[in-house]
């Protein structure tokens, strides 16, 4: 292989992961400043040998500022990874090696239980949840984190500096599990390039739609901003529209919904909100709900004929879910369990990570199918638990990490056309008469939301029961039909007596502990090429 002349900086900087899809691989991407060649090290952990080399490609993005300013983002896609399998790797050349880092290959198949962190608009000033989802990720608490829109505020801004600082101050994130990504309205600038160029996601349609299999569920990103950005095309609109209805159609085979039941759309500009401001979702009809003119390519009605579950958004700096919900009108599973066998989609908007517009404030009244609402900063937590059970919570930093929502969505008839008027479905339209009926059962039970390991495991006064348990991480309380953990021996109960996070004493929680590798954390630095030491 021919040697590249090096001109300018070339130590890796901005490091991140992506998912290709494939549990057997992993994509690294990270940014120079120089021309280099594009090679990974990597290697099984714990241990400090390095033995595998990928290599990739560079591609030169040049900003569309004033300044013109150019850099080189790096791709190489890590093959004949063993799923599950912790690996140490390090990126570069030969001229400029980056720091060790680390992570777990996502296991194989439908029977396993993913855990996310998911949150949208997280800017370089005021990211006040970072500090917290760092420690969490460092900690091995996640297979995956969902960014949900609105990067740094922005990547583009002041010659695309701040989006370099971003980049690099994610890191300790982005770098240790695969950080997924949807564009939002902050990142429009220059037809979205600083987005399409600094990430690496599935497909080829530069980061703006994909979809992905992951344990029992199929997860679709989408570009909420097609439908507010006609200058760059309108066709846009209709090329993503349809590539949607092929993956749902494809989502929705018999063999594939049987193994992969949840059905996850993740977009930045929510269809309904209740927020207190002149957006889209609470002044107007949303676009994205009905689409462009004469009802073209809206998205409600196609994510309702296909069976989505659950849509993920952000966009308003607040956290809000909303009862399951169609056309305004809520589709309760039962009127003592509303998030049980629901006949439509459930909405979470969580778009509180911090950044430098602050947060949002609600209108006065909330609407009938607004469920609970919370303007604090935060972010939420998933865990895809088995085919029938998706555990979800939310994060109030402002509150020192307690959790302020909670909530099973469980299912055990999945699939599209649900006849919202055949006998069982429940609809109302007046939230006072839904609350009082529904509220216990949305709470009753939830013990503790997921149990973590390390200082909350400390803070807890359940008596201690040491299980050593792979992964590590929170843990949804007892009830949902799965093994909480893998015992290796010993005769200590799973089921412990205690408080859960929001404060409760009414229920059980899962004390799990993980001897976790500490190996790679970003904490080293030096070493040449294939050196994993301290």
């Amino acid at each position: 292989m021919p040697q590249l002349r090096c001109e300018g900086p070339v130590q890796p900087e901005q490091v991140h992961l992506s998912y290709p899809g494939d549990p057997t691989s992993m994509v690294v991407t990270w940014t120079t400043f120089g021309l280099a060649e594009s090679l990974v090290v990597f290697g099984k952990a714990p241990g400090k040998d390095l033995p595998h080399r990928a290599s990739g490609n560079a591609t030169r993005f040049v900003d569309g500022g004033s300044l013109g300013r150019a850099m080189f983002i790096h791709r190489v896609t890590l093959h004949g990874l063993l799923p599950g399998q912790n690996y140490l790797y390090r990126c570069g050349s030969p001229w400029g090696w980056s720091r060790p880092y680390g992570f777990r290959a996502l296991l194989n198949g439908s029977s396993w239980s993913p855990r996310f962190a998911l949150f949208g608009d997280m800017g370089l000033e005021n990211p006040q949840s970072l500090p917290r989802l760092q420690r969490e990720v460092q900690q091995g608490w996640y297979d995956a984190v969902l960014h949900i829109g609105d990067f740094a505020y922005d990547l583009h801004s002041d010659n695309a500096t701040v989006g370099d600082a971003f980049m690099r101050k994610i890191e300790a994130v982005a770098a240790f599990v695969p950080y997924m990504t949807c564009p939002g309205n902050h990142e429009e600038k220059y037809n979205f390039s600083n987005y399409r160029s600094r990430f690496s996601m599935p497909g080829d349609t530069e980061n703006l739609w994909y979809s992905w299999d992951v344990g029992p569920a199929h997860l679709i990103a989408f570009s909420t901003e097609v439908y507010f950005y006609l200058d760059y095309g309108e066709q846009l609109v209709a090329k993503q529209f349809q590539w949607l209805e092929r993956d749902l159609q494809e989502a929705n085979r018999p063999a594939r919904r049987g193994e992969r039941p949840w059905i996850i759309t993740m977009g930045h500009r929510p269809m309904y909100c209740s927020n207190n401001d002149k957006d889209d979702c609470t002044q107007y009809e949303s676009i994205v709900r009905k689409g462009l003119k004469l009802d073209r390519y809206g998205l409600e009605d196609l994510f309702f004929k296909y069976g989505v579950d659950l849509m993920l958004w952000a966009h308003e700096h607040s956290y809000e879910r909303l009862w399951p919900l169609y056309d305004y009108k809520v589709y309760n599973g039962s009127t003592t369990a509303p998030y049980t066998n629901p006949r439509v989609p459930v909405h979470i908007i969580t778009g509180s990570a911090g950044c430098v517009e602050r947060l949002d404030p609600f209108i006065p009244d909330p609407r009938e199918w607004s469920a609970l609402r919370v303007e604090d900063y935060g972010y939420a937590r998933m865990q895809i638990v088995n085919r029938t059970h998706l555990w979800l919570e939310q994060v109030s930093d402002d509150q020192n990490g307690k959790v302020v929502d909670k909530i099973w969505l469980i299912k055990d008839r999945p699939g599209p056309g649900i006849d919202l008027h055949r006998k069982g479905s429940f609809a109302i339209g007046t939230r006072d008469v839904l609350q009082d009926r529904a509220a216990p059962r949305v709470t009753a039970g939830l013990s503790g939301g997921y149990r973590p390991t390390g200082s909350l495991l400390e803070r807890s006064p359940a008596r201690r029961c040491l299980i050593k348990s792979e992964p590590s991480s929170f843990r949804p309380p007892r009830g949902a039909g799965h093994s909480v953990a893998k015992r290796r021996g010993g005769a200590c109960p799973r089921m412990l007596p205690g408080r859960d996070l929001a404060g409760s004493q009414n229920g059980v929680v899962v004390v799990v502990v993980l001897l976790v590798n500490r190996t790679g954390t970003g904490l080293c630095g030096g070493g040449g090429e294939g050196s994993g030491s301290c």
